[in-house]
């Protein structure tokens, strides 16, 4: 083949490549538009109605976080519910946020010096506001105040690309955050009446109950792992017991021959004609 052909037949290659992934992009975007996008303006829908009515009826929803590593705990008054989206016709992200505040900061103590720079990276990677001051007298180690105000917030964003809801949960069960893929399937009316519970903390386990279908099938190839292991290691022992009874049977044999050449070799050779 010469190198003109070899090149015309790439080029063919190329482009059915590429009209393959500009059919594939269509899909999902036409996807996006048909189911995603729906369940979007109806998540911002429920929470601008929800935030409305929490902001004027202000429910004494408390927060409790662990604010140092010693952990020490703290607790907040939550409130001020807020809903911001990027756009309600062709919504790609929605915020959920609140603030949860208390009426003095915090103070802690940190005695050991070379603890200060492990809770400064704590405070720094959680996004708190806070000051370090010297201790009292000169003595060795800091006092830290941190800002009595850390914001909680849910942030909903649409995957063009996956068809699917991308859910980070911000400071609430803790500080800190975590991901969770949502399936459009599982945006429901009692998946929403749970995560409004778990908004005003009445419903901390909302998310270590329910687990994603990429994490059951983690925990189900597990599984399926470790039977096969169970397996493998069953037929190997079978193996090694055929093996050692083989090995039994054969001494058993090799003592038969060995007692019997034994007895020949005592028995006189003359004798042994004269009985033939």
């Amino acid at each position: 083949m010469g190198l003109l052909d070899d090149l015309k037949k790439q080029s063919e290659s190329k482009k059915a490549q590429e009209s393959q992934e500009s059919v594939r992009r269509e899909q999902a975007e036409e996807f996006y538009r048909q189911k995603v996008q729906p369940k979007l303006t109806e998540i911002y829908t429920h929470y601008a109605e929800l935030t409305k009515h929490l902001n004027y009826v202000k429910p004494d929803t408390i927060a409790r976080y662990v604010i140092n590593l010693a952990g020490q705990q703290a607790e907040f008054h939550q409130g001020e519910y807020k809903v911001q989206v990027d756009s309600t016709t062709d919504t790609n992200y929605i915020s959920i946020r609140c603030k949860c505040t208390r009426p003095t900061d915090i103070e802690f103590v940190i005695e050991d010096p070379s603890a200060i720079n492990k809770n400064k990276n704590f405070l720094n990677e959680h996004g708190l506001n806070y000051q370090v001051y010297p201790r009292n007298n000169g003595e060795p180690g800091a006092r830290i105040t941190i800002q009595a105000e850390i914001t909680p917030e849910l942030l909903f964003e649409g995957d063009r690309e996956k068809g699917c809801i991308n859910l980070k949960v911000i400071n609430f069960e803790s500080l800190g955050r975590r991901a969770r893929v949502l399936q459009i399937h599982e945006i429901n009316n009692q998946f929403l009446d749970g995560l409004d519970r778990f908004l005003i903390r009445e419903n901390d386990n909302f998310f270590k109950l329910s687990i994603d279908d990429k994490a059951k099938e983690e925990i189900r190839a597990k599984v399926q792992e470790e039977q096969r292991r169970r397996m493998e290691e069953l037929k190997e022992m079978e193996r090694l017991a055929e093996e050692e009874q083989l090995r039994e049977k054969l001494e058993k044999e090799n003592k038969g021959i060995k007692k019997g050449l034994k007895l020949m070799k005592n028995i006189p050779t003359k004798k042994i004609f004269k009985q033939a």
